[in-house]
């Protein structure tokens, strides 16, 4: 009981420095744990987490590495491994690693919450790479979960791409719809329908 205890005060003290920002302190106290403590995959996910936020994106790949030993299917961790490709300018790789967390979360029982943002940065990476078809079905996923304007942007620049510029026209106007004060959203449904226009030939 006594351990359970101090495990659980641990965690609250961890997470209670996180959420503050305090990412080099929350780094201090996970680094003091010993033993099999130091192994946990839980400790270590929160030390990469830290690292990542603190630009450390080299030594969180690191740790994330051995939590993915420990726990082949943890989502989280391999949406956090696409973050630091990411952010040291590997794309295809993040590209990998985030669809594997997508195709993951999709049979788990996590929170919508996660997979909703992370088809939406799959969906980014995907257009940057050039794979509209493919971006335009994980906008369209992040949508079904919530309708953001934002994500409507997305979906209707990807749209816009294929050629399907009704479509994205009506994208454009459902942004609008959600945000009417968003003047980025104005600004797309004007190109929006002026792509439409030219591409029938209307004035």
């Amino acid at each position: 009981m006594k351990s359970w205890l101090a495990a659980r005060i641990f965690r609250l003290r961890v997470r209670r420095l996180i959420r503050r920002k305090h990412y080099e302190k929350a780094l201090t106290v996970l680094n003091s744990t010993t033993g099999a403590d130091s192994r946990n995959p839980y400790t270590l996910a929160n030390a990469a987490y830290c690292r990542c936020q603190l630009g450390n994106y080299q030594e969180a790949l690191a740790l994330l590495d051995r939590v993915l030993q420990a726990k082949p299917d943890y989502a989280w961790a391999h949406a956090y491994v696409a973050r630091c490709y990411q952010e040291l300018g590997r794309d295809r790789e993040a590209l990998e690693s985030l669809t594997r967390a997508v195709r993951i979360d999709k049979t788990s029982s996590s929170k919508l919450r996660d997979l909703e943002t992370w088809l939406q940065h799959l969906g980014c990476l995907q257009a940057k790479l050039g794979d509209p078809e493919k971006a335009t079905e994980s906008f369209e996923a992040a949508i079904k979960i919530r309708p953001s304007s934002p994500r409507y942007c997305s979906l209707g620049s990807v749209l816009g791409k294929l050629g399907r510029h009704e479509e994205a026209l009506r994208a454009y106007e459902q942004a609008v719809s959600l945000s009417p004060n968003d003047a980025e959203g104005h600004y797309w449904r004007r190109l929006g329908a002026w792509q439409s226009r030219t591409v029938h030939g209307r004035n």
